[in-house]
């Protein structure tokens, strides 16, 4: 085990009912549209769709800690 890591039987010891997260989905939503064949992408998403809110450490994965966001890109290719 590494530094800081934690073992799920002392967990409840050391945070309390904190430590134990209850269950819950998370949602993202993508999609993708290429065109002038293939040359150009047109992309974008929503990750975190029902805006969870993180688990209480710093490492709150899969959830962001920024909560829901939007992204839109394009990408070209030569």
């Amino acid at each position: 085990m590494g530094l800081g890591d934690v073992e799920i039987e002392t967990a409840e010891a050391q945070f309390g009912d904190v430590g134990i997260a209850d269950e819950y989905f998370i949602h993202d939503i993508s999609a993708s549209y290429s065109f002038m064949d293939d040359r150009f992408e047109v992309y974008g998403g929503v990750s975190n769709l029902t805006d969870e809110n993180p688990f209480v450490t710093e490492r709150a994965y899969p959830v962001n800690p920024v909560g829901r966001y939007f992204y839109l890109g394009l990408r070209f290719s030569m």
